[in-house]
């Protein structure tokens, strides 16, 4: 059941997701987003202070929970990257808007989509974020041209909405 907090939250920026269901996106799509950074599990784990077996059960198990302290912790290690890197992040920014914060924004075909050149890419940045900023081109250019014109300019529109800090 919804707080009273959570409904003024979206009623003042239009979030349209509990922070629950926010967790629960961002577990699904744990192994993305955390490739996408250029994140092994072994990283990740080192950085959160937990066992790469935890990171794995995340991944990995359906029925594992991803504690909310687990998650704020993931979160804005993966906020923190995008911030201060949002040029080499512009696969991470996508995956997160399409999956986790707007998802509204993208029906399912197009989430597939992204999903699947992504994890294509996102193979090429696992302990190599040199190569992320690369990677991040190569996604936005495969998924406007496989989704479309207006895809494509969103894609754009966010892009440099990134580059602008």
């Amino acid at each position: 059941m919804e707080t009273v907090k959570e409904a003024r939250k979206k009623q003042v920026t239009g979030d349209n997701y509990s922070d629950d269901e926010k967790r629960q996106y961002f577990k699904q799509n744990y192994a993305i987003i955390r490739k996408s950074a250029g994140w092994s599990a072994d990283k990740i784990a080192s950085m959160l202070g937990v066992s790469r077996q935890t990171i794995n059960n995340i991944e990995h198990r359906e029925k594992y929970e991803l504690t909310k302290s687990l998650y704020i912790a993931s979160r804005a290690l993966v906020e923190n990257e995008i911030r201060n890197n949002p040029e080499d992040m512009i696969m991470t920014k996508l995956i997160m808007d399409a999956f986790v914060d707007k998802r509204d924004n993208y029906n399912e075909e197009e989430r597939q989509e992204i999903k699947k050149n992504a994890e294509k890419l996102a193979l090429a940045v696992v302990d190599k974020p040199e190569n992320r900023k690369v990677v991040s081109t190569a996604l936005v250019a495969a998924v406007a041209a496989t989704i479309g014109a207006a895809m494509g300019a969103a894609l754009l529109a966010l892009s440099n909405k990134l580059f602008k800090k």
